[in-house]
């Protein structure tokens, strides 16, 4: 037995449950529930009395569903049992935008639900408000996985110096590399694929030495963009309870542009920072329903005039599920032009506001160009608190070394300025 918050229409998305060997198929929708009218129940029928894992599961145009994990290890239930709430329950959200008229919908950018520290859902909001999902495992399963390689010699040979020395890389017995050490006998070598490479200096009576590579930051259009298969849906599931246990590291990201591998990692490391914590969920226990607040939760009201998504949201503001408050502002930009020799791919830009603890940070590699040639570097939107930033650089100060320095451009800029 699955508990919803609220009760609507029906959506393509469902319940499925794990199939091991001489174990029945289990699929479930949610139905509303007619002693409760605050919720809708999903319930799975003639099951074993074994243990199973859960999934939501998100079907494609052409393709297999995506399966979303919940949990493992769910126990049936005696038929006939009622619980006030069930030890399993999702809540349907909807991102809105809060107006003094009313409420509205984005009509483009990306959605990302965090949960323990990991984006367990991405979705594009379509024109009309609806969502659809992303498979983002999928696609970080296919990616392009470049390397590179931080060349400093005077940690190599401290006793000699060999600035402009010509130096060759060789991956897996090939020539990949020719090129020349700097005056501080440092260089950075980038486009490799192998773990470990061989520097060759060709006219120095040294062995060829081996050396470890990093992985390389991804830069724009160096694999296919993320493509949005799922069914178009009118509202995001999301994991409330669990097993009994309130699921307290839940947070929702909003970004005009889809996220690159620099900006997925960081929301994953420190969503706290940029995203909007889902811990006022809670209210649904206390009320089996949500309020008017000012806080992130909020329950549906009238949309605004000729808002967009005001069919969408007008067929869902009885229904008794969250809306999520977004920030008004869709993100903030610096047009930056680049500096040929003296910036690299990893370098970055971070704006950031000590006070209430939100940073965003925008690299090199994942700009994209105007029609100057500048880097248009995109920043998350801070929250209404947030009226000021610091403008931060971060460039390399040791090549070899791929150590970076940072240098505090200007402080207290007003955000207004750098919107986008």
């Amino acid at each position: 037995m699955i508990e919803f918050a609220g009760q609507w229409n029906n959506t393509p998305a469902y319940l499925s449950l794990g199939q091991e060997a001489n174990q029945n198929k289990a699929k479930a929708s949610p139905k509303r529930d007619n002693t409760a009218s605050h919720r809708s129940l999903a319930i799975f029928k003639d099951l074993e009395a074994e243990s199973r894992s859960l999934y939501i599961n998100i079907p494609c145009s052409g393709l297999s569903p995506i399966q979303l994990k919940l949990a493992d290890d769910i126990e049936p239930v005696e038929k006939g049992i009622q619980m006030d709430e069930w030890d399993n329950v999702l809540i349907p959200v909807l991102p809105v935008l809060k107006e003094n008229r009313g409420m509205a919908l984005r009509d483009k950018g990306y959605i990302y639900i965090v949960w323990n520290n990991k984006i367990w859902r991405e979705l594009a909001v379509q024109p009309n408000g609806y969502f659809r999902d992303i498979n983002l495992d999928y696609y970080q399963q296919k990616e392009c996985a470049y390397r590179h390689l931080n060349v400093d010699v005077s940690t190599l040979f401290p006793d000699h110096h060999y600035g402009s020395e010509p130096f060759e890389i060789k991956q897996n017995g090939k020539v990949v590399c020719r090129s020349e050490l700097s005056e501080n006998e440092t260089e950075r070598v980038f486009g490799l694929i192998e773990e470990e490479v061989e520097l060759v200096f060709p006219n120095l009576d040294i062995e060829p030495i081996t050396l470890k590579t990093l992985p390389s930051p991804q830069k724009v259009g160096q694999c296919n963009q993320r493509q949005a298969d799922g069914m178009p849906l009118p509202h995001i599931w999301v994991p409330y309870v669990l097993k009994g246990e309130v699921q307290d590291s839940l947070f929702l990201h909003y970004s005009e542009q889809a996220l690159n591998n620099d900006q997925v990692a960081a929301l994953e490391a420190d969503p706290a920072s940029c995203a909007i914590p889902l811990n006022d969920l809670a209210q649904y226990s206390e009320r089996q329903a949500f309020s008017e607040s000012e806080g992130n939760i909020l329950r549906l009201t009238h949309p605004a005039q000729d808002a967009n998504g005001e069919a969408l949201l007008s067929a869902q503001q009885e229904s008794n599920i969250a809306g999520v408050k977004l920030p008004n502002l869709g993100g903030l930009v610096i047009e930056y032009s680049e500096e040929l020799g003296v910036d690299e791919s990893d370098d970055f830009f971070e704006l950031k506001n000590a006070e209430f603890e939100w940073s965003s940070r925008a690299y090199f590699r994942s700009a994209a160009t105007n029609d100057h040639g500048n880097f248009m570097l995109r920043f998350s939107a801070p929250p209404p608190e947030v009226k000021q930033v610091d403008i931060i650089r971060s460039a390399h100060s040791d090549h070899g070394r791929g150590v970076q320095h940072y240098v505090l451009v200007e402080s207290n800029v007003s955000v207004s300025e750098l919107i986008g």
